[in-house]
This record gives C-alpha cells, sequence and structure tokens, in this order.
C-alpha cells in the first residue's frame, strides 16, 4: 500500500531532481539529533543538509537531507544525479572542506563568512579605540560592498555586471591589497591575524561572484532557510528514529518550497492531500510542486473569508 508520506517522498525526490540542473546552488547544514540511529549511540550529533536555488533563480527550489554524519561525502551523493553525473555549476557555500569533494563545481566562498570573522576581531578591540581600529576599517570597506548590491537589486543581469564591473570590482581589490598589506603585521594567533588568513585563504573563490549574476554575494538565504529548523528543534528537540528525521527533511523541504515561492503551505498542502492519489506519472508528479499550484492556490477563495 503507498502512503501519503511515500507520496511526499517521491515529491521531495522530484524537487531534488529539479534543483540538480539549475546552475547554481547555495548549500548549508545544521546539527540534529536522532535518538535511534543503528550503531550509533542516541546522544550524537546528525545532520540536516540543505541546498536550495539561487534567489535570482525563476523558481525557488529549498531541499533538505538527512545524514548521520557531516562528512562530505553526504553533499557529493545529494549533488550527483541519477544518471551517476556531479553537479557541475555553482556552489555557493561557506569554507566547509567537506563540499571540496564535489570536484566539478565552481565554489563561491561567503563574504558574510569572512565579514563575521572582523566582527569578533572588533569586539576585542576596547570600545574607545573600535572607529580607528583596523578591524573597523575593513568591515567598513565590506560594507561598501554590500551597499553596492543593494543598489543592484532588480537591476537586469546585465546591468547587474556592468555596476560590479564597475564599482564592486575595484573595492574588492582594494580589500585584498589590504588583507595582502597587514597579513604580515597582524599577530597569526591574534583575531584580527585569523580573520587576515582566513579572508585570504576565501578570497579567490569569494570574488567569482562578479562574473555571474545569478550569484550572490554570501551565502545568507541558505543560512536563513535554514535557521528554520535550527528554531524549530527548540520545540521538537530530536527525532526518535531516522523515518522520523527523514520525514522532518521532506515537510520542511516541501514547507520552505513553498515559502520560497510565494505559497501558503496550508493551502499547498491541502491541495497535495487531494491530488496525489490521482498522481500516475512524473508529469503528474510535477504539476503538484509548489509553484506549479501557485496559480491555482493564489486564486482559491478561502471559507472562511467568505463567512466573516
Amino acid at each position: 500500500m503507498i502512503t501519503l508520506g511515500d507520496r511526499l517522498t517521491s515529491l521531495h525526490a522530484v524537487l531534488r531532481e529539479k534543483l540538480l540542473f539549475q546552475s547554481a546552488i547555495h548549500a548549508d547544514e545544521t546539527v540534529v539529533q536522532v535518538l535511534k540511529e543503528p550503531g550509533r549511540r542516541p546522544e550524537q550529533q546528525s545532520y540536516l543538509w540543505l541546498f536550495r536555488s539561487v534567489a535570482k533563480a525563476e523558481i525557488q527550489i529549498v531541499v533538505f537531507k538527512y545524514a548521520e554524519t557531516r562528512a562530505g561525502i553526504h553533499a557529493l551523493n545529494f549533488l550527483t544525479r541519477n544518471d551517476g553525473s556531479m553537479f557541475s555549476g555553482k556552489l555557493l557555500t561557506d569554507a566547509y572542506p567537506g563540499y571540496n569533494l564535489v570536484s566539478h563545481a565552481v565554489r563561491i566562498a561567503c563574504m558574510a563568512h569572512i565579514r563575521r570573522k572582523f566582527v569578533d576581531a572588533l569586539k576585542l578591540v576596547p570600545l574607545s579605540e573600535r572607529s580607528n581600529s583596523l578591524a573597523a576599517e575593513v568591515i567598513e570597506l565590506i560594507g561598501e560592498l554590500y551597499a553596492i548590491e543593494r543598489v543592484g537589486k532588480g537591476l537586469s543581469d546585465e546591468e547587474l555586471l556592468a555596476l560590479r564591473d564597475r564599482d564592486s570590482r575595484p573595492l574588492i581589490n582594494q580589500i585584498e591589497a589590504w588583507l595582502q598589506k597587514h597579513s604580515d603585521q597582524a599577530l597569526p594567533k591574534a583575531a584580527l591575524g585569523r580573520a587576515i588568513r582566513y579572508g585570504l585563504a576565501q578570497w579567490p573563490a569569494m570574488k567569482r561572484f562578479l562574473d555571474d549574476p545569478l550569484c550572490s554575494i554570501d551565502n545568507n538565504i541558505a543560512e536563513r532557510d535554514i535557521k528554520r529548523v535550527v528554531m524549530g528543534r527548540k520545540a521538537w528537540l530530536f527525532a526518535d528514529s531516522v523515518d522520523g528525521m527523514e520525514a522532518n527533511a521532506v515537510l520542511y523541504s516541501l514547507v520552505q518550497t513553498c515559502i520560497a515561492n510565494g505559497v501558503d503551505p496550508y493551502k499547498y498542502f491541502k491541495a497535495v492531500i487531494q491530488k496525489m492519489p490521482y498522481a500516475k506519472s512524473q508529469a503528474d508528479l510535477e504539476a503538484l510542486l509548489p509553484w506549479a499550484l501557485k496559480e491555482e492556490l493564489d486564486t482559491e477563495t478561502d471559507p472562511l473569508k467568505l463567512a466573516a
């Protein structure tokens, strides 16, 4: 007997398949706890991995995947298509080396993570000295980059690339020169020295965003999506079983994909429950994805509003 859970899992698989044919993907991961994992202690950490489309993609797809560990092989497995080909587009992530296993992808690093290291360094500077500190200086320059990206919102791809080439690229080069200049001056084990080394290590991958209008300057969109799991687990705490956490991943994927496409999750699941028994083919499943039902759900009359 095919259950509703089986059918929702089928939708989850279609989401993943659609995502892997996009040209750029964000990725992140967070810890979860599963009490009954074969061969593991209840207190051991497991992970929900997040993979999602970029903000400028025509359709927004968010897919969560459960894995026992944070090993990079899980990212590789997810990003390998059913035909055995590996995702070879842009992969926007933090500096976690596990993603290096996805060797065909072009890594784009996260400016927000670079900035965060300098913010941490600034916190260690006495209040009276912060405004004139080196950490504050580079944070201000990074802020100018973000201001340019805000101006670029809503521009066409050609206009955005022109804006980045004119305004962002010289600033990127200026900050890189700043990092190189101060790399030998800051104590290597001090917070500022660690921030500078981190920035220099990530700089070649980070600045690739300049050349692709689909790519953002950071991985914040993935972090915002995964934060819903971080906040949610304060309530649900753990999953009893692997099946439970895998079901969690399916539901988070569908709900987050709804939200990303401006679809009401309640209306969506109500429609899917009604329509799913009649889905017999791949095309039928694709017709049940959140963006495919958006127009129908947007025009649906709310009986509660009619009653009011």
